[in-house]
């Protein structure tokens, strides 16, 4: 670059002046009438044309010869691509940027898209020009043989000439900010074929971060219907009810009534689809999580405990909007899947976008990860409407009735711990716990959790005198918005959370601490009653919840960044490759029997998966395995 920044002369510079060559297909009666219009609108726009005409089937490699012959650049279009005028500018420049481009080419769209004052010529470089509109330089195709590989060309199309240019070190240049418009949109249709010894070079081309940043890229423009795809994230959802998947049902149910300007999908398998989403009808779409098709933006509810789940996110949108829901799965470091801590690091680095669903759970997140100062983020409380959470009618509260505990087995819930403790108490009330496996503790009632029908759980509520919600770390807290839209007391430990609940709450005279066992025993021991006294001010409903995603997602795709994009793949591909390292051992040197048993390795992987997602129980089975292998590799070392 000379001081200026203005491009050093090299040998092969684009002509001043230029042909224009409108490609006919077979039977195209209006590449003349084509050719007649574009030369007229190139010529009133000041620009440097010598003639436009029609190229029939078979004619182009003439052209091609002529601008050899002549020295005057080439413009290749179809009859159907469509562009301003002062696109060809911008390609004559980009053309001449760099003395090693033959063809400079823009990018394509299937309707006109806006392009303001960010008009620019940054390029990529790609290895095939593409004939729906390509500027080629003369200099550049007579440096290579005098039309001798011109002569030989067996089909219509730019790819044998850009064969022979690449051969020596000439590239196409796309300029990612000039945008034409052609029917077939981004789609790659160079018309040409080539030879095996080129495949290896176009797939590396094809499979390259900028590549696979530019298809994902074009999913943000609008689709015919004038609105842009967006797809919530529940690949990693079963059919079982939990607080990811009620958290997702109410905001996809939300977004589908108020965010008419978008089209919503959802990833999930089939059944989890039907189990959660299946009365929404045709307003939403499945994408099944094997399915390759883009969207816009994916809003991935929960976050990700495996570098595949990030990986495949990544891959479907330029735009990735995360609700992280809590720090718990890092904290208790004893289940923390390997790595979960540089996964969590890096998708806070390379999102853009993040809510946190309590100010409390923001803060743990940005105790334990450094947060963008760019990225949009929001700590965004769930509905506090009682009426969201209400099953049906509500009956009095039994005055023998049940001491209700409510979790699962994972340890920080303490919910077998707890209710150990209130069988051995005496306390002269049935106990009935949710979310453990039926006989788990002697005394106690007890039922799994996720496939409990509302009306199971509307009866467990019915025949509650009070509610005891054990968990000593929470991001939120959805059993608290439950037993209060039950009319049931509820007994929780003193967590930050539960105070920005209560503030919200009318009813928030029903929540009652406790600091440790004595005091939860003191509690219960004269149970609490209802009150009905209420705090005057607004709910937050999820209509609220609602306009808070939309508010991040609105600001994460105006922030969209191409070279993120480029830069998240490059990044997650290292990452990726690092992982199967650990899992597989170290594949340098890996002969057919090698990757054999690679391959063996992760079909086993993906059948530990499922099994611990769908199958109750076998989570806390495969980590205990997990740990027990742990210790026999430490007593090996």
């Amino acid at each position: 670059m000379t001081p200026s920044g203005e491009v050093a002369d090299g040998p092969w510079r684009v002509s001043r002046q230029f042909r224009v060559a409108v490609l006919a297909g077979i039977g195209d009666l209006g590449a003349a009438a084509a050719a007649a219009r574009l030369g007229s609108a190139l010529t009133t726009a000041g620009l440097p044309l010598v003639d436009a005409r029609a190229v029939p089937p078979g004619g182009l490699r003439a052209s091609l010869q002529r601008a050899i012959a002549t020295g005057i650049d080439l413009l290749v279009v179809e009859a159907v691509t469509s562009f301003d005028p002062t696109l060809v500018t911008g390609l004559r420049s980009v053309a001449d940027q760099d003395p090693m481009i033959a063809v400079a080419q823009p990018r394509f769209a299937a309707a006109p898209q806006p392009q303001g004052s960010d008009r620019g010529t940054d390029t990529d470089y790609v290895l095939v020009p593409d004939r729906r509109c390509a500027y080629v330089k003369a200099s550049a195709l007579a440096a290579v043989g005098s039309g001798r590989d011109l002569r030989g060309q067996a089909v219509d199309d730019l790819v044998e000439p850009m064969m022979a240019l690449n051969r020596v070190g000439f590239r196409v240049a796309v300029a990612r900010r000039l945008i034409a418009t052609h029917p077939e949109g981004a789609s790659e249709t160079s018309g040409g074929s080539l030879p095996e010894d080129w495949h290896p070079a176009l797939a590396r081309q094809r499979a390259s971060a900028p590549a696979l940043a530019e298809v994902l890229m074009g999913a943000l423009n609008v689709q015919p219907d004038g609105r842009r795809a967006v797809a919530f994230d529940l690949s990693h959802a079963g059919p079982s009810h939990s607080g990811t998947t009620w958290l997702a049902r109410a905001l996809v149910g939300r977004a589908v009534a108020r965010w008419r300007d978008l089209d919503i999908h959802v990833v999930a398998t089939p059944a989890a689809f039907a189990f959660h989403f299946g009365d929404l009808g045709i307003s939403v779409t499945r994408i099944d999580p094997a399915d390759t098709r883009t969207v816009a933006a994916l809003i991935r509810i929960g976050q990700p405990f495996l570098w595949k789940e990030f990986d495949a996110a990544a891959r479907r949108a330029p735009v990735l909007v995360l609700f992280m829901l809590d720090t718990i799965g890092l904290d208790c470091q004893h289940d923390a899947p390997d790595e979960l801590d540089a996964l969590w690091r890096f998708c806070l680095a390379e999102a853009d976008g993040v809510l946190f669903n309590s100010a409390f759970t923001g803060r743990q997140f940005a105790r334990r990860f450094s947060l963008r100062p760019d990225m949009p983020a929001l700590a965004s409380l769930h509905s506090l409407d009682l009426d969201d959470y209400r099953l049906g009618p509500v009956p009095e509260t039994p005055t023998d009735g049940a001491i209700l505990l409510v979790g699962n087995a994972m340890p920080h819930k303490q919910l077998r711990e707890t209710a150990t403790l209130l069988a051995g108490a005496s306390l002269g009330r049935p106990l009935t716990a949710l979310g453990l496996a039926s006989g788990a503790v002697p005394g106690v009632d007890a039922r799994p959790s996720g496939s409990v029908t509302p009306d199971d759980m509307a009866a467990l509520y019915a025949a509650a005198r009070v509610v005891v919600y054990p968990s000593l770390y929470e991001g939120f807290g959805f059993p608290i918005l439950d037993a209060l839209a039950h009319r049931r007391p509820i007994l929780v430990r003193d967590l930050p959370p539960y105070a920005e609940i209560a503030a919200g709450l009318p009813e928030r005279a029903n929540i009652h601490r406790y600091i440790d066992a004595n005091d939860l025993l003191r509690l219960l021991a004269e149970p609490p009653v209802w009150t009905d006294e209420r705090i005057a001010g607004p709910v937050r409903r999820w209509d609220d919840a609602g306009d808070d995603l939309r508010h991040v997602l609105d600001a994460a795709l105006a922030g969209a960044s191409r070279d993120r994009v480029v830069k998240r793949i490059d990044a997650l591909r290292g990452r990726m490759s690092y992982m199967r390292a650990r899992a597989f051992g170290d594949a340098v040197g890996a002969d057919d029997l090698d990757r054999l048993a690679g391959l063996s390795g992760r079909m086993v992987q993906v059948g530990i998966l499922w099994l611990g997602r769908h199958l109750p129980g076998t989570r806390r089975l495969l980590a205990a395995i997990h740990r027990g292998l742990d210790r026999l590799r430490g007593l090996g070392r």
